[in-house]
Order: C-alpha cells, then structure tokens, then sequence
C-alpha cells in the first residue's frame, strides 16, 4: 500500500486528517475547518516535505500549507476549485472526488475568509504570511477554538 493510500484508509477510519510519509502516518487528526492541517503542520514543519496528504476538505488554505509544507500529493473527498487551481501550479498531485466553486463562510453567505483573502494569492510563502495573520487577528471568527467547520 503506497502513502496516499494509507492515508486515505484513516479517512475511512473517521479521521479529518492523515499526513503519510515512507509508509508512516505522522499525524492524524479530527476537527473542522483548517484546524487539523494547521495543527499538523505547526507540529511537523519539514517532516511533511515528500508526504501524502489526505484531508476531508481541501481548499485554497489547506492547499497553500501543503504547497508550503512540500507535499508530493493529496487525497480529498471535496476540493474547492481554488485549493485544486493552487496544487496544479505548485505540481501537486491531487485526487479527489468533487470539486466546488469555493469553499463558504458558515452562514453559506459567501467564502470563508481564507478562502477568500488567498484566492488571488499564488505565491506560497505570501499565502502563509495570510493565513498565519488571519489565524491571529481573528481566531474567533475562524473558528480555531469552537470546534466546529
């Protein structure tokens, strides 16, 4: 069994997040929203350089941290067309099952602010300068504590 299809398997198993690396999950995780690939990466940094990524909902933020973090591939149920544009350029391999405009805020009113302060964004390192400062000046709006996507 290849990396990525272990790591799918510990979605099968329930988890949100699966990072697998040389045949070994280095993290795995539950949660919504971008928690669980913000968590892993704040934990693993390099280690997930080469890795296979399988992660409930891939959009634009979760794909700028697996760009940033040099994954070799990702596995997801569900892409937004802007996390799917953002692993094609960066060489990504991606597999997933459906894809969606974008990925929305929870009142459905429009994009997740992640999403929509990194959909014009394609240079990595930028895209994480975002994404972190999102992360501190607005962690109750993102949700980083309610536990809930």
């Amino acid at each position: 069994m290849n990396d990525l299809q272990i790591a799918k398997e510990e979605l099968l198993k329930g988890h949100s997040l699966a990072i697998v690396k040389e045949g070994i999950v280095l993290a795995r995780k539950n949660g919504n929203w971008v928690n669980p690939i913000v968590e892993a990466f704040d934990k693993l940094r390099e280690k997930m350089h080469g890795s296979s990524v399988a992660d409930r909902v891939i959009g634009k933020a979760a794909a700028v941290i697996c760009i940033y973090a040099g994954a070799k591939e990702v596995y997801t149920p569900l892409i937004s067309e802007p996390g799917k544009l953002a692993l094609e350029k960066a060489s990504i391999k991606a597999e997933y099952e459906n894809i969606i405009p974008g990925i929305l805020n929870p009142n459905k009113t429009g994009l997740c602010l992640a999403e929509e302060k990194l959909i014009d964004v394609d240079d990595p390192l930028a895209g994480m300068e975002i994404l972190w400062d999102l992360l501190k000046k607005d962690r109750k709006n993102l949700r980083l504590n309610e536990g809930e996507g």
